[in-house]
């Protein structure tokens, strides 16, 4: 599998958003650590999904065709 850079956006449940760079080859989990990053939320309360699917934490953006351009929806669990 070939790792490329990509600019994913992050959607937030109640409208806000914003981007994020990161490559193909990142797990789900580490998304939600960048997120933690930026927002300063628990990886734990955080709940991604993309096109319907809720994304589990041990598989890559590329497992989930999450490529340059696309949104992924966050949630926080309270």
């Amino acid at each position: 599998m070939c790792t490329y850079l990509i600019i994913i956006f992050i959607d937030i449940r109640g409208g806000s958003n914003f981007k994020i760079d990161a490559t193909s080859a990142e797990t789900v989990g580490d998304l939600k650590s960048q997120i933690q990053l930026e927002l300063g939320c628990e990886v734990a309360s955080e709940i991604l999904t993309y096109n319907g699917l809720v994304l589990e934490d041990e598989y890559t953006l590329h497992d989930y065709n999450i490529n340059e351009g696309s949104t992924v929806q966050l949630a926080l669990r309270n």
